[in-house]
């Protein structure tokens, strides 16, 4: 199990394939029943690119947010995203 940090790069797995809908991007693989993303999700999974660090993801996501507490929620709350869609078999890091 890898230990997520800012400094890693996040990837998407080959074979995981999305499709937006009018209701939301879908994610298919193979390793997980069809997950629908809302449109918060959607902005997070699309910041994948396998070359920005999550911490430049963070960084982008965080512009405009006044608070250090509100900023290192949101932080988290990206973090924790990543995690899950790591646990999934959805993305790697590198």
């Amino acid at each position: 199990m890898i230990e997520i940090n800012d400094g890693l790069i996040p990837f998407i797995i080959d074979g995981v394939k999305s499709r937006q809908e009018s209701y939301g991007l879908l994610i298919v693989s193979k390793r997980t029943p069809i997950l629908n993303l809302n449109e918060d999700s959607t902005v997070l999974w699309t910041a994948i690119d396998g070359v920005k660090k999550i911490h430049e993801i963070v960084t982008c996501m965080n512009d405009g947010i006044d608070s250090a507490e509100d900023a290192e929620q949101n932080r988290k709350v990206i973090m924790e995203f990543y995690k899950s869609c790591y646990e999934l078999g959805l993305i790697d890091f590198k």
